[in-house]
C-alpha cells in the first residue's frame, strides 16, 4: 500500500473540572501500584512539555510516577499526595495535552514518503480548518476543508455524525475523540468504514505514530 506522512499541528486544550468529576479519559483516582491504559496515558502526558517527567510509560503507577505527580501537584499549587485524582488529572490535561508538535516543513521525500498532508487544528475542534496536500517535493497540490472533531460529548440524542455541535468534543486521549496531534504514517488505501455517510472511497488512515502525541496514541 502507498504510505504517506500525515501531520496534525497541535492546539492547547483547556478544561474546567470540579472535584469528583473525572475528565475523560480518566474514570478513577490513580495511585501507587495501579495499572491500566489510563496510567499509561497519565505517564505519557507527564512526559509532554513543559513538565517533561521522563517517565518509563509502563502503565504501572511506580515510585517514579508518584514522585512526578507530587512534583506536578506542587508546581500547580494542588494538594500534594501523589494521587492523580480528578483535579490533578484536569490540570495535567490542561497543561500537558499540547505535545508542542509543529510542522517542520520537511518534504515528504526527505522523510521517505510520497505525499504529506498538513492539518492545523483549533482547540475547539468543531471549528473546521483548511488542510493541504503536498507532493513529495513540497509542492502544494490541493487545499481542502477538514474536521478533526471527535464524538459529540453533549448530553443529547443526536446520532453520530452530528456536524452541528459547537462544543469542544471529547479530547484526543478518549475513544472516538478528537483527531490526534503529531506526525503519523498513513495508508492511502484503507476502505471507508461508514460508506453510508462518507461514500465508498478509500481513506487516508493513520497506521503508525511517529512524533507528538501520535507517537504513543497511534502505536
Amino acid at each position: 500500500p502507498v504510505k504517506m506522512a500525515f501531520r496534525i499541528v497541535s492546539s492547547l486544550t483547556i478544561l474546567s473540572i470540579v472535584s469528583g468529576e473525572f475528565p475523560p479519559p480518566f474514570t478513577r483516582d490513580l495511585q501507587s501500584e495501579m495499572t491500566g491504559d489510563d496510567v499509561f496515558i497519565l505517564q505519557e502526558l507527564l512526559n509532554n512539555p513543559p513538565f517533561k517527567a521522563n517517565l518509563n510509560a509502563s502503565a504501572i503507577v511506580d515510585a517514579a510516577t508518584v514522585a512526578s505527580v507530587k512534583r506536578f501537584q506542587q508546581q500547580q499549587s494542588l494538594h500534594v499526595d501523589g494521587i492523580a485524582g480528578s483535579l490533578t488529572q484536569a490540570a495535567i490535561l490542561t497543561y500537558q495535552a499540547n505535545d508542542g508538535y509543529r510542522n517542520t516543513n520537511e518534504t515528504a521525500a526527505s522523510l521517505g514518503y510520497l505525499y504529506k498532508i498538513v492539518v492545523p487544528v483549533h482547540r475547539n475542534r468543531s471549528i473546521e480548518t483548511m488542510a493541504h496536500l503536498e507532493a513529495s517535493n513540497g509542492t502544494v497540490l490541493l487545499t481542502f476543508q477538514v474536521r478533526a472533531h471527535g464524538h459529540n460529548d453533549c448530553q443529547c440524542n443526536n446520532a453520530w455524525p452530528n456536524f452541528n455541535n459547537t462544543n469542544d468534543g471529547l479530547n484526543m486521549f478518549t475513544s472516538s475523540g478528537n483527531t490526534v496531534t503529531g506526525l503519523m504514517q498513513a495508508d492511502l488505501n484503507s476502505p471507508e468504514d461508514e460508506p453510508k455517510f462518507y461514500g465508498p472511497y478509500p481513506v487516508n488512515r493513520a497506521v503508525k505514530g511517529l512524533a507528538g502525541n501520535a507517537r504513543w496514541l497511534v502505536p
